[in-house]
């Protein structure tokens, strides 16, 4: 059998088409070649590669798809060559409405087999034709950039869980965020990069599930301090539901922060989607340098983070008005994102300013859990029922925000 090996130029970047004549065999960008060669000889090791172009219908319905029309892709046949149950989780893939997202164990149950979430994540990674059966559509990742648009302040206050991230989009915030602090503490570790990838990419997910706005992801400096391993734990944030990430470089160099934007870049291009990374540069919050050195500084930052493919900068621990004048003029076009702290002028103010991102950080996380230790002590201190019901939120009214339980056709969970 012969597989024609075609190209296609599209908007996030040269892609690499092989089809036999009638359908599309494997979709990957330039970049993979080698692995999408090693990848279809395992898969169908009698097949012979030669160039050759892609059957007309689908080149058009391709192009159709990058121009915007999403539902094109519906049109294009596949043949793909995986094991049965592989063939299965990517046709069930196909099914999932344009605009929606959903997890692997929600996919494992569609499919008959509610243990098998890993596998199906497992399928879904070997997946060679991920932009025609795409995991996580592209119009969240396209929103949420329209939300960094001039004129406009996108207002985030940062979720910790599924349960937090809920109620925030129950409150009108149109994308969630996440606090690495807070994040980190419900799941039972230390902020400051002690957190597992494996363990921020299930919360992702968790998160993902519940909310229909997009999802930004806090990764820290991405716990790693290797450009590649950072663009792997980035996919699975993907993977996970996330269009969007904060990677900062605390007290790292510039350069290292760069590699790694440009290394998750190059990822998320390969995955299907314009990740949104917001580079997050801590000249302010640890003091790295003060008065206009400070902002010649951060400048000098941005303009590197810029260069690698950031698409917004984010400075912590700025305050002053004058300050943020001149840093909006200096990283743009880029949008300046700054975080809540005590005596930031009011959001009308900032928007006046050019600001167009402001972000709560951890504070409403560590507010919420000061009132957890304030309640407790109280309680075990009086034995005092009344305070526990001050303020608190209505039973019924939290558990309608969330769907309920996922049965097999046994009635077992």
């Amino acid at each position: 059998m012969e597989l024609k090996i075609d190209r296609l130029v599209s908007p996030i970047g040269e892609i690499l088409l092989v089809c036999d004549g009638e359908a599309l065999a494997a979709l990957d960008f330039i970049e993979a070649e080698a692995r999408q060669a090693r990848n279809l000889r395992r898969r169908q090791p009698s097949a012979e590669l030669v160039p050759g172009p892609a059957p007309r219908f689908i080149r058009t319905r391709l192009e159709a798809y990058f121009a915007g029309e999403e539902a094109d892709l519906d049109a294009i046949p596949v043949k793909t060559g995986g094991t049965a149950f592989q063939e299965r989780v990517w046709a069930a893939l196909r099914e999932i409405p344009f605009g929606q997202t959903t997890s692997y164990g929600k996919l494992a149950a569609t499919l008959g087999m509610p243990t098998a979430c890993r596998a199906v994540g497992m399928a879904n990674g070997a997946n060679p034709v991920s932009i025609v059966v795409p995991c996580h559509p592209p119009s969240q990742a396209a929103r949420f950039h329209e939300m960094h648009l001039p004129g406009q302040l996108l207002i985030l206050p940062n979720a910790w869980d599924a349960a937090s991230a809920r109620l925030i989009e129950e409150a009108g915030s149109r994308a969630i965020a996440t606090t690495s602090a807070g994040l980190a503490w419900a799941r039972g570790y230390a902020d400051g990069g002690a957190l597992s990838r494996r363990v921020l990419a299930a919360a992702v997910a968790e998160i993902s599930r519940v909310v229909k706005v997009p999802v930004t992801v806090d990764v820290e400096a991405g716990y790693s301090h290797a450009p590649e391993s950072v663009a792997e734990m980035v996919k699975a944030v993907i993977d996970g539901g996330a269009v969007g990430i904060n990677i900062e470089d605390g007290a790292d160099a510039p350069d290292l922060l760069a590699a790694k934007i440009a290394a998750v870049k190059a990822a998320s291009m390969r995955a299907g989607i314009d990740l949104f990374v917001n580079a997050r540069t801590d000249v302010y919050l640890q003091g790295l340098a003060e008065g206009e050195e400070a902002v010649a500084e951060v400048t000098r930052r941005a303009a590197r983070y810029r260069k690698a493919g950031a698409d917004g900068i984010f400075v912590p621990g700025l305050s002053g008005e004058n300050e943020i004048g001149q840093l909006v003029r200096a990283v743009a076009p880029l949008p300046l994102n700054l975080m809540a702290v005590p005596g930031l002028a009011p959001a009308a103010s900032l928007k006046r300013l050019g600001v167009r991102r402001l972000s709560a950080g951890a504070a409403i996380a560590t507010a919420a859990l000061g009132l957890v230790g304030r309640l407790a002590a109280g309680f075990l201190a009086t034995g005092d029922s009344d305070p526990l019901f001050a303020g608190a939120a209505d039973y019924a009214g939290l558990n309608a925000l969330f769907p309920q339980a996922e049965t097999d056709e046994k009635g077992l969970w």
